[in-house]
């Protein structure tokens, strides 16, 4: 009897983010329905704690992967059953590259290799934004042309249908069906709490709340939206802002709020991260939920009233509007409008007119439900077999050490001593 395999080939899961949401969530149900799951796990990286009950099960096989950035891609033995249907899920350009020497190594037992495109931009995803002149133009041709043959060949999911335009608008190409290659939802939406909204409606406190990894600029509209706190704090003593969410970008979040007076600061939470299981706890306390991607639809399922901000925006928060009319914002990166009008306005409004707000944010995916934790095999069907040719890898291999370089001189999230002890260490 044909099995099915899953690989993940997501080095490290030690933060919490949308991907790696996902990802756990994809793992969990797999191995409950008796999938064999490979993760492909980066020697030596963490599992952060609110994933260690998935991760540490013993279905949930673990290769080894090598962070040696001298290196192109090393990982442990492992075997497959040439008789399972095998998925092979990468989440960027360079691990999608880089699997494709699984495929190879096991041609004969027909591995999809899947790549997932999270973001409608982005450095590991576009990775022609890493160079200038020149050479971006033509690391550009050259990513046109493979991700032409990877949409021919249905080698290609996203998380939003944004994904799909940017893809299509950034390299001039026509995704076949990209409506098609949208992932479903994992779990069903549970019923809206409707006596949980009605004491909301009264907004004596008014709490605003916002989930998202600590990554700016791609989370900019975080340090904005604390910014548009602090100028609204007086006109509205009633106000507390919520954060939940952590990143590498916690310090210049923690220096904005410290420039504060102490009567806005004391009414920041700053929460860190808080397991997916639990976020609903913290959100029956939300009256309004400014987010982005998928921690719109968060707050939006729990009946709060849930804004899109816009993607990679500096300065100030800016946002789109209420669902469902912008529902398909959440991951832009069009210029929006400043949040504070938007803040006043849900402050401000009759009860009758919030509640029938947050029963639209909720109806808004409610109504559109579209569940199939199955996905990664049955919207892959139609996938074809193709390989990145010699010459055109051998390129894609030496931009990705051009792009270490940069990352290993600028980044300053690297910690560069033990980088240096990887080299040194070839396992």
């Amino acid at each position: 009897m044909m099995g099915k395999t899953l690989i993940i080939n997501y080095r490290s899961l030690s933060n919490v983010g949308g991907i790696e949401v996902f990802v756990v969530n994809l793992i969990d149900f797999m191995i409950k329905h008796n999938v064999r799951v490979i993760w492909l796990q980066e020697r030596g990286s963490s599992i952060h704690n609110s994933f260690k009950k998935v991760l540490l099960n013993e279905k949930v096989e673990k290769v080894e992967v090598s962070n040696n950035l001298l290196l192109w891609f090393k990982y442990g033995n492992f075997n497959l059953n040439k008789d399972d249907e095998i998925v092979l899920l990468s989440f960027i350009v360079m691990s999608k590259l880089k699997a494709e020497s699984i495929v190879k190594k096991y041609r004969d037992c027909h591995i999809k290799s899947i790549y997932a495109i999270p973001d409608t931009k982005g450095l590991s995803y576009y990775i022609e934004t890493n160079f200038s002149g020149i050479l971006r133009k033509m690391v550009s041709f050259l990513m046109r042309d493979v991700h032409n043959e990877w949409q021919k060949n249905a080698h290609l999911l996203f998380f939003a249908q944004k994904q799909v335009d940017a893809l299509q608008d950034t390299y001039g190409i026509k995704i076949n069906n990209g409506y098609s290659k949208v992932l479903k939802s994992l779990f069903g939406i549970p019923p809206l709490d409707y006596e949980i909204l009605r004491k909301k409606c009264k907004r004596e406190k008014f709490n605003i709340i916002t989930i998202g990894r600590l990554d700016f600029p791609h989370k900019g509209y975080i340090l904005g939206l604390v910014k548009s706190f602090n100028r609204l704090k007086t006109k509205y003593p009633q106000l507390t802002l919520t954060i939940i969410g952590d990143g590498h970008s916690r310090e210049v979040l923690n220096k904005e709020i410290e420039s504060y007076n102490q009567n806005v600061r004391a009414d920041i939470r700053l929460l860190g991260t808080i397991p997916n299981n639990e976020l609903s706890k913290y959100l029956k306390d939300a009256h309004l939920n400014i987010s982005v991607a998928g921690c719109v639809k968060v707050g939006a399922v729990c009946g709060v009233v849930s804004i899109p901000a816009r993607n990679y925006c500096t300065g100030e928060c800016e946002v789109y509007g209420y669902l469902p009319e912008n529902k398909q914002m959440s991951v832009s990166t069009t210029p929006g409008y400043a949040v504070d009008s938007f803040i006043e306005e849900v402050v401000n409004m009759s009860d009758e007119e919030y509640y029938a707000l947050a029963v639209k944010s909720y109806r808004a995916y409610k109504d559109n439900e579209d569940v199939n934790p199955w996905f990664v095999f049955d919207g892959t069907k139609d996938y074809k077999e193709f390989i990145v040719p010699k010459r055109k890898l051998l390129l894609l291999i030496i931009i990705n050490y051009l792009m270490k370089i940069k990352y290993f001189l600028t980044f300053r999230g690297f910690n560069r001593q033990q980088i240096i002890k990887n080299f040194l260490n070839f396992r």
